[in-house]
């Protein structure tokens, strides 16, 4: 894709077609986004990827293929089997575009927008652990009763064993030191993970959408782990950006503010060899469609 800036008027969004030519295939997307809704991606269905076809006239023009979410859609769209997709956060953009973190190589990726969101990754310890730090942990080689979403695709997760892996513990190490993995369906404040808190049955929550369980964590006794400053360092080169939890968590400020990797910016993105002609279609379609878009549940 050529990255040369073109001048391109965008027009106001336009009210959809009500004919029944747009009937037809719209019946078929919510189909689509019903079916993985129920899934809750533990289910079946993990994503949901669209092709838009070229007309049947004679003139050619670029199929367009969509996919989001999952991890895994990363590498489809370097090896350009997607032409647009979506993740969360925007720092394993980075790191695929840098060959860094879960990357073995350099991925062939290109930004077209970023969807506003701000988050962190949060590293709970309950108080009556006596832990204050990652290192602590492995130090101590303390048996954590970890909760962790249920979907071991879901970035979160992938996020919480590279902080690990720089802290120089797995998951398997917590296991083998009599700790366990407590695992709650894909919302960060799930009840079942609140009320566990609250009775003692979990010691440690590592987990993004901090705003849901980070209240209700301090309030149950729990403090945020200090990272240590290699660790920090190592995900920093990766891609990661950091901040305090106080950015999110105002609280927090003072001595008891651990750095943290930033769970921010939900990156709608491409491959390097898109076509120039989609690419801005694409974009004049974002700008179009502006007015039906959330960009973040969070306010």
């Amino acid at each position: 894709m050529d990255a040369t800036p073109r001048t391109s008027p965008f027009q106001p969004m336009l009210d959809r077609p009500r004919g029944n030519a747009f009937l037809r295939p719209n019946a078929i997307m919510q189909i689509a986004l019903e079916l993985w809704a129920q899934s809750a991606r533990t289910g079946p269905y993990a994503d949901v990827q669209m092709l838009l076809g070229p007309p049947l006239d004679g003139k050619r023009q670029p199929t367009a293929t969509f996919g989001f979410e999952s991890p895994e859609v990363i590498l489809a769209v370097g090896r350009g089997e997607l032409d647009l997709a979506t993740l969360n956060p925007s720092a394993l953009l980075t790191m695929a575009y840098r060959g860094t973190g879960w990357f073995t190589e350099p991925l062939p990726l290109r930004a077209i927008a970023i969807m506003p969101s701000y988050d962190l990754m949060g590293f709970g310890l309950s108080g009556q652990t006596g832990l204050t730090s990652l290192a602590e942990v492995r130090e101590k080689k303390y048996p954590l009763r970890v909760s962790l979403r249920d979907d071991p695709s879901h970035s979160p997760i992938l996020a919480a064993e590279q902080v690990l892996q720089a802290e120089g513990i797995a998951f398997a190490d917590i296991e083998a030191w009599g700790g366990s993995i407590k695992l709650v369906p894909n919302s960060p404040g799930h009840p079942s993970r609140l009320n566990g808190m609250r009775s003692g049955e979990i010691d440690a929550v590592f987990d993004e959408g901090i705003n849901s369980w980070g209240p209700p964590a301090m309030e149950a006794g729990f403090r945020f782990a200090r990272l240590s400053d290699s660790a920090l360092a190592e995900l920093d080169k990766a891609g990661w950006p950091l901040l305090p939890m106080s950015a999110r968590l105002p609280e927090l400020k003072g001595e008891a503010d651990p750095l943290t990797i930033s769970f921010s910016g939900w990156p709608l993105y491409t491959h390097a060899g898109l076509d120039d002609d989609l690419a801005y279609r694409i974009t004049d379609a974002l700008w179009r469609s502006r007015g039906n878009l959330t960009w973040d549940i969070d306010r």
